[in-house]
């Protein structure tokens, strides 16, 4: 039961990342600069280091509104290489694996820190806690994307495990090496990831010393010590990549709290983490409402439930006077306040035989569990659907390759094919993972289209004036656009990929569709067409399969196994046709994939969204 348990976490986290594989623009750092180290390496002496950076490494070209770590990046290509290795694994496939490596650290931590729970609070605790927290989805879905907050949730996840080791046990000197681990964590994560988790650190350490659980005496010198490690790694690590000094956490501070520019991505109300984001991190609304206050009431869970909510409230109320906020901010909160809700929980279902009123509120757990996994996995499909710049360089690979390039006779040189991304098609996916080759690559390393080894080009170019210049657009074979009429000169539409674009209502007697065409419309954004057939990315499976299993029969499972997760809602195909409403997510055109066509060939015509 334990290990089956345990194997809730990891599983779910890489199912999420399997039905949504690509990224978005805020995990694009540390994907991109994963990628650069794996591919590229690090130049062999320093004197050639700033000229090989520049030239390779995409944060020279993208640096970004504020400089970011590359500590998580270079742990992460230094974890993935040895499974990259063994998969012969490229493109896509390396992406799945890095952040599959992100998902599962993330996964160790929430393993361990249930494991200590389930030692100092009961085996009970722990398994409420593990199916508490599977059901919401923000946490698991977060756990595989290369987020600061995501690198940073995973060190404070094993620092809380640890303070929790050293707080809940006598005072020796284990006990007082588990805090003096977990403070290190937390302020190795602040400086290096995210400098918010300050506040998380000054409310933990307010907890321990008002239960003289640590000494001021002896706090004060471990902060100073593990402040001035945490600078010096990030300062040579960084100042290294970036090439000049620097410490990227300090100056992301500065830029969003000290010049308060943070505001310029939105500005919520004080009160909004608690009324509208906290809820929506936790999602099983029993446990804000019911279960943790259930937890002070009663005497034998009430010290754990203030010791465990009372640092996370502090800091989320802190936290709320920063006018900017979004949910990953406080995402480092779930795990304590989960905790507290499994406690009350565990205590419910322990004595759920003993009258009525435990057997109902046993029987309404389970159901609140049921419901939020439902709600979950229903968000988990519709976020599924935003990201079309990623299924978008994805059907621009089969494209490519079907078509085989436009090769002169008797050419000795790699041809060259151009393709514009425009903005939207980068911040939904596109990423250097994808790209199908990079402009330095080797010739023998070059894909063979028509018999020829063809370089692909990527131009990310958004400088406006040069968007309006014809002759601009003449140098390009391809283009993937949010608005075609943007596109100058004749081009010929060859796909459409459409995303999430709000909610509708759905009543399949009275709409244009039935709810099956709808069903085939949602699953054709995760499908990448090619030559007629739907072909599926995630055949990576097979490679790592016949290398560590060699069984003939996964040649037969891993097809099915890919539409089933590619495409869930295809299990509904036996499903009556409704005679009511239903609210479905709007499924509209976000990014066309245009052909250059040829001299005196009419435009192809844009279709309105």
């Amino acid at each position: 039961m334990n290990v089956l348990l345990n194997a809730i976490i990891p599983s779910f986290i890489i199912l999420h990342l399997l039905v949504a594989p690509y990224t978005k623009v805020e995990e694009s750092f540390n994907l991109q600069a994963t990628h650069d180290i794996l591919k590229y390496g690090l130049p062999a002496t320093t004197i050639d280091a700033f000229q090989y950076l520049r030239q390779h490494y995409d944060h020279f070209s993208f640096p970004g509104v504020v400089p970011r770590t590359f500590i998580g990046a270079l742990a992460l290509a230094i974890l993935s290489k040895p499974l990259i290795l063994l998969s012969n694994a490229n493109g896509f496939y390396t992406q799945l694996i890095v952040r599959g490596v992100m998902g599962l650290l993330n996964a160790t931590a929430l393993t361990r820190y249930k494991n200590t729970i389930s030692t100092i609070y009961g085996k009970d605790t722990g398994r409420w806690f593990i199916l508490l927290l599977s059901s919401q989805f923000h946490t698991i879905y977060y756990a595989s994307r290369t987020l600061p907050n995501s690198f940073a949730f995973c060190l404070i996840t094993f620092a809380m495990r640890d303070i929790l080791c050293g707080s809940s046990s006598q005072q020796n000197s284990k006990s007082q090496n588990h805090l003096r681990r977990g403070i290190f964590l937390m302020i190795f994560a602040a400086t290096v990831f995210r400098s918010e988790i300050m506040i998380l650190l000054f409310s933990q350490l307010l907890n321990l010393l008002l239960h003289d659980k640590i000494s001021l005496r002896a706090m004060i010198p471990l902060c100073i010590k593990s402040a001035s490690i945490s600078i010096l790694i990030t300062i040579t690590v960084d100042s290294y990549f970036w090439q000049h000094l620097l410490w990227p956490e300090l100056t992301g501070f500065y830029f969003n709290i000290i010049q308060g520019k943070s505001s310029d991505w939105g500005i919520t109300p004080t009160y909004y983490y608690y009324t509208n984001l906290l809820p929506k991190l936790l999602l099983n609304p029993l446990i804000l409402f019911f279960l943790i206050p259930f937890g002070l009431k009663i005497r034998a869970t009430r010290d754990r439930v203030i010791d465990l909510t009372i640092p996370s409230l502090v800091y989320v109320s802190i936290y709320s006077f920063q006018p900017h906020k979004e949910l990953r901010f406080i995402i480092y909160v779930a795990v304590p306040l989960t905790t507290a809700a499994a406690s009350s929980a565990a205590y419910i279902w322990n004595r759920s035989s003993k009258n009525t009123f435990y057997r109902i509120t046993s029987f309404i757990l389970v159901a609140s569990f049921i419901f939020s996994g439902l709600v979950s996995t229903g968000m988990l499909l519709i976020s599924s659907l935003n990201y079309p710049g990623g299924h978008a360089i994805s059907q621009l690979k089969f494209i490519i390759q079907q078509t085989g390039g436009k090769f002169p006779n008797n050419q000795s040189t790699p041809e060259k094919i151009s393709v514009h991304m425009d903005v939207l098609s980068c911040m939904t996916g596109v990423t250097r993972f994808l790209e199908i080759t990079r402009e330095n690559t080797s010739v023998d390393n070059l894909p063979i289209l028509g018999g020829l080894h063809s370089r692909i080009l990527h131009d990310k170019t958004e400088d406006e004036a040069l968007l309006l210049q014809p002759e601009w657009w003449s140098q390009f074979d391809y283009v993937l656009i949010e608005k075609p009429e943007l596109a100058l000169g004749n081009w010929n539409i060859v796909a459409t990929i459409s995303g999430y674009s709000g909610m509708e209502k759905l009543c399949p007697n009275k709409s244009n569709y039935s709810l099956l065409e709808y069903i085939d419309k949602f699953s054709l954004v995760s499908q990448i067409k090619s030559e007629g057939k739907k072909e599926m990315e995630y055949n990576f499976l097979k490679s790592i399969m016949r290398r560590v299993i060699s069984l003939s029969e996964i040649e037969a499972l891993i097809p099915e196994m890919a539409l089933r997760v590619s495409s869930p809602l295809k299990w509904t195909n036996r499903i009556p046709q409704c005679s009511s409403w239903l609210l479905v997510p709007r499924i509209e055109p976000k990014i066309w994939i245009l052909e250059k066509g040829s001299k005196g060939e009419t435009a192809a015509k844009v279709p309105q969204k």
